[in-house]
């Protein structure tokens, strides 16, 4: 069980911590001539930085051809060969150790994405034409324009920087054994990645995912947190919100909690914070915290709901998108047995911090 629900003797009747991890992954086949060779690649910094950014970082006023994790352009989009085999990948690895050419760059790339419940995929696939390259290979890496090393402090303006190193598939990991170029064939290389989320998400989770990583264009992406720290509940635009059902199980399409305890979506909590944490090179989270004071909520807790800025629907490949909201977007409930119906204390705060995980597999 992914909650844990404690109780102190002084301010807070319940604290309860909502731990949802998010996978990310990769995987990679590389065809030449008769050569096939299928298996994962390691994400680097660079990629889990910028998905942190988008996550909880302030919003960005930038000409509207650098935003996007994605570009069907050579010139912020590409793939690298190398011919190290001896270097393995971390979370700090910023390039590949020894790359082909000077170096040179796949002579075409083209992506597409498609959605299996809310698992989204990723694919970057790359071409180099026959002797283009030559040599053997030992590593390759995919480079996206994204804002690159840096996990932004919530709230903070960010914009993208150039292209860098986003995952690396190398020998070095025990992933694939070196092979010899047949020049005479083209060199395709089909990059996959995938976002993994828990049955807390929904529908709008992953539309706001694939509009991040596949869409070209944003000329003033807003934060998915945008306005959790705002004065007053009227003001938040986005929140925590508690209901008592404790029968209905999650769906990809909610769009609201099945019995919101209050009006409306339901009563927004008095006062809320959020922070960005590097756990380590493969688990970053942002931690959302809500605060109802006394006497403003009572009643059973069965279900709670996430409403954060995003997206209704895709944009499509490459197009513009402005994120807007806010939109239910993942659930908490005892039907799925993620916790235990509890009684609120309205005589003391209630507190809840709601734990969002992005985690390389590796």
């Amino acid at each position: 069980m992914s909650i844990t629900l404690t109780k102190t003797q002084n301010e807070n009747a319940i604290n309860i911590r909502c731990d949802v991890r998010s996978l990310v992954s990769g995987h990679v086949r590389i065809e030449n001539g008769d050569q096939v060779i299928e298996g994962k690649n390691k994400l680097t910094k660079a990629y889990l930085n910028t998905l942190m950014n988008y996550l909880s970082a302030g919003s960005n006023q930038n000409d509207n051809t650098t935003q996007g994790l994605r570009r069907d352009n050579r010139d912020y989009m590409w793939v690298y060969l190398g011919t190290d085999t001896t270097t393995p990948t971390n979370g700090s690895t910023t390039g590949l150790t020894a790359p082909i050419g000077s170096p040179t760059k796949c002579s075409s790339i083209k992506t597409t994405y498609w959605a299996n419940g809310t698992n989204i995929y990723f694919q970057y696939m790359a071409t180099f034409d026959p002797g283009s390259v030559s040599g053997t290979v030992g590593e390759m890496g995919l480079y996206l324009y994204c804002m690159g090393a840096d996990m932004y402090p919530v709230a903070q303006t960010y914009s993208n920087q150039g292209a860098y190193l986003c995952s690396r598939y190398a020998v070095a990991d025990s992933e694939f054994d070196s092979f010899t170029i047949d020049t005479t064939k083209p060199v395709v290389v089909t990059w996959i990645h995938k976002i993994a989320a828990t049955d807390t998400f929904n529908n709008y989770f992953a539309y706001t995912w694939a509009n991040i990583l596949m869409c070209g264009d944003d000329s003033a992406h807003t934060p998915w947190t945008y306005g959790w720290e705002a004065v007053t509940p009227t003001t938040m635009c986005s929140y925590m919100v508690l209901g008592s059902d404790v029968s209905t199980v999650n769906t990809p399409g909610m769009t609201a909690l099945t019995t919101p305890i209050g009006s409306g979506v339901g009563t927004k909590p008095t006062s809320q914070q959020r922070s960005t944490t590097k756990i380590g090179d493969s688990d970053y989270k942002i931690s959302l915290t809500s605060v109802w004071r006394p006497g403003i909520i009572s009643g059973t807790v069965g279900e709670i709901g996430l409403y954060l800025y995003g997206c209704a629907s895709i944009a499509g490949m490459g197009g513009l998108f402005t994120p807007t909201g806010p939109y239910f977007m993942a659930r908490r409930s005892v039907a799925d047995e993620h916790f235990e119906a509890f009684a609120i204390d309205n005589s003391k705060n209630l507190v809840i911090t709601w734990e969002i995980h992005l985690t390389f597999e590796t």
